[in-house]
């Protein structure tokens, strides 16, 4: 079942809401979102769009420095392993987080992105 971009957004609307419940939220910018279990740990930021502070954004010069700006956009990243395409949810120090249509997480390490395409 693919979800469209508005169920996405609100999927991850919830999310932030259940972060800030349960005492979660780790930045000014956004919020974090920490789910700990006894086989993994997932740790990422929410950038919702009108959260956190109004800076004047710059001409990225690097891919994570892009990744960044496409937060909550479709994106394709190209790999040695092939391509994964799907929502950008999260930018982290060595990887990022995409979700693909029906629902699965992608962690992408950054220093396997060749190239980045916006949708």
């Amino acid at each position: 079942m693919a979800l469209t971009r508005e169920q996405r957004l609100e999927l991850l609307q919830r999310l932030l809401r259940l972060s800030q419940s349960i005492g979660n939220t780790t930045s000014s910018s956004g919020a974090g979102l920490s789910i700990d279990t006894p086989i993994f740990d997932l740790n990422f930021d929410l950038n919702i769009p009108g959260l956190g502070g109004g800076s004047t954004p710059s001409t990225p010069s690097t891919i994570p420095a892009l990744l960044a700006t496409l937060v909550n956009e479709q994106v394709v990243l190209s790999t040695p392993g092939g391509t994964v395409s799907g929502t950008l949810i999260s930018v982290q120090t060595d990887y990022v987080v995409v979700v693909q249509a029906d629902g699965t997480l992608n962690l992408v390490p950054l220093s396997k992105i060749q190239t980045v395409r916006e949708l």
